[in-house]
């Protein structure tokens, strides 16, 4: 008769997963990390698969050449589809032809929506994406639940901005008119928000003479403010989750502080304070100098944020 192994009563009243870390060590390890950048690879060669298909349908999509930044986007779609959510709606009121407000904002709720996003992301193949097999720890809930493939949309479109330097949303001018047809430049007059145009030459320094600009400034000037306030909050708050970021913004933007900011900038309203940032922007064509004006008007009230970071940062650490 066979003497049983010496590790089988240890193995069989023990943990095998708690055993293996400890018993196989260095081999276990390089094991796991063997097998979870296979994973990351099919993962990316799933999305590379997805896009190629998608271009027999759609225009050229533009790659993201960090694959660290590709997966992160991934695996933290929520936080990332924050950023996008602002990238989104500050690109397509860039792309909007002349007209009013109520105009922009009908036309932008038209298109950027979750079923024209859930759309997309069916033809770039994103509901197809095994995310709870790749990144085991990301946010729980299935790949194909409606409101999962958009959040998917815009993290890659956060992904492209951030691949780009983060300093410009024309960046993401090729994936939106890829994925959506209405805001290809053929179709859609963009000569009121191009860089150099001569109303925005003229009109770049009066701050308060809002008669003579269009109105469709006010809600582009809004959504850029937005784009600064939510960059700002992502890139030094990494540990918060999106209902705080959403909070935080909120209570940044909220009326009474766009009105103490109007007033604090030298414009008579708030009106003509997101005009303003809609002409900077255009002086440049990147937003650096309206993150420059964000982070002095809102520096301040981000200072009670900082100690509950890093408390969530030292909880993240242990």
């Amino acid at each position: 008769m066979l003497k049983p192994h010496r590790l089988t009563p240890f193995i069989t009243h023990t943990r095998l997963t708690s055993v293996k870390p400890a018993f196989y060590g260095a081999r276990y390890a390089s094991t796991v990390e063997r097998l979870r950048t296979q994973r990351q690879t099919l993962f990316l060669h799933g999305v590379e698969a997805g896009l190629r298909a998608a271009e027999q349908t759609m225009l050229s999509i533009p790659r993201v050449t960090d694959e660290e930044l590709l997966l992160d986007a991934f695996r933290h779609s929520k936080r990332y589809a924050f950023l996008g959510d602002a990238i989104l709606e500050c690109t397509t009121l860039s792309l909007l032809s002349r007209g009013s407000s109520q105009l922009h904002r009908k036309a932008m709720k038209a298109m950027v929506t979750n079923a024209n996003l859930t759309k997309v992301g069916t033809q770039l193949g994103f509901c197809n994406l095994k995310l709870h097999e790749t990144f085991p720890s990301s946010e729980p809930g299935s790949i194909f639940h409606p409101k999962r493939i958009p959040d998917l949309v815009e993290a890659y479109a956060c992904a492209l901005f951030l691949d780009g330097g983060s300093s410009s949303v024309q960046v993401i001018y090729p994936f939106l008119t890829a994925a959506f047809p209405e805001l290809r430049p053929s179709i859609f007059d963009k000569t009121v928000l191009e860089p150099g145009s001569t109303i925005h030459r003229s009109s770049a320094d009066q701050r308060s003479l809002n008669k003579t600009l269009p109105s469709s400034l006010g809600p582009f000037g809004a959504s850029l403010i937005k784009l600064c306030v939510s960059l700002q909050l992502f890139q030094n708050f990494p540990h918060f989750g999106q209902r705080e970021y959403s909070a935080i913004r909120a209570q940044l933007m909220s009326a009474q502080k766009m009105s103490q900011i109007s007033k604090q900038a030298g414009c008579k309203d708030t009106h003509a304070l997101k005009s303003y940032v809609a002409l900077t922007w255009d002086r440049g064509g990147n937003i650096d100098e309206i993150r420059a004006l964000t982070t002095n008007w809102f520096e301040k009230d981000l200072f009670p944020f900082y100690k509950r970071h890093d408390i969530m940062a030292g909880l993240v650490k242990c």
